[in-house]
């Protein structure tokens, strides 16, 4: 994953220039609660979460199961409480309706600014409604043999990242298991 997308072609935020994209993002989280932003063809994250105190996603790819992480996440708060003291949190492969495990890995303010910055935009300009800190956190799956990634034989999947594969890894390793019942 990278941040160097052509503005001109790939970045709907500054096709329509900023202004209209922000009003335009709030009017989706008003009537959606969240809006999602697709960078090029690389990766989506979400904008408005912190408005109803939840963590924003960044996606590597545009994955169907967003709604189930988001129903995950309402039904067991304190994984997102794991998410902003700094640690990865699993989520149940039979919570999510996936074939694997899915796992959340907090992204450091100064990295998640570079993969989200139209998301910091909007929650500078409409700080008043945030309810929670703006934490972004970075989905990750295994693939169905359980390799990650980062790790010899990982079957890819158009699974991207805004982190290191050392910083997953890592925050993988030092799990702090969420219990998900």
């Amino acid at each position: 994953m990278s941040n160097n997308h052509n503005h001109d072609t790939e970045c709907i935020c500054c096709q329509g220039g900023e202004g209209a994209f922000l009003e335009g993002t709030r009017n989706n989280i008003a009537e959606y609660g969240v809006s999602m932003l697709a960078v090029g063809n690389e990766y989506v994250y979400t904008i408005g979460a912190a408005n109803h105190g939840r963590v924003d996603l960044v996606l590597g790819f545009v994955n169907p199961m967003l709604n189930n992480i988001y129903i995950a996440l309402e039904k067991h708060p304190s994984i997102e409480d794991t998410i902003r003291t700094g640690s990865a949190a699993k989520l149940s492969k039979d919570v999510l309706g996936t074939l694997v495990d899915g796992y959340l890995v907090p992204i450091p303010e100064e990295i998640a600014v570079n993969f989200t910055g139209a998301g910091y935009r909007y929650y500078a300009e409409f700080a008043h409604e945030t309810k929670a800190p703006v934490t972004y956190a970075q989905v990750i799956f295994p693939d169905t043999k359980g390799t990650f990634p980062w790790e010899v034989g990982y079957v890819a999947w158009g699974q991207a990242s805004a982190v290191t594969a050392e910083y997953l890894k890592e925050k993988i390793d030092a799990l702090v298991e969420t219990k998900i019942h």
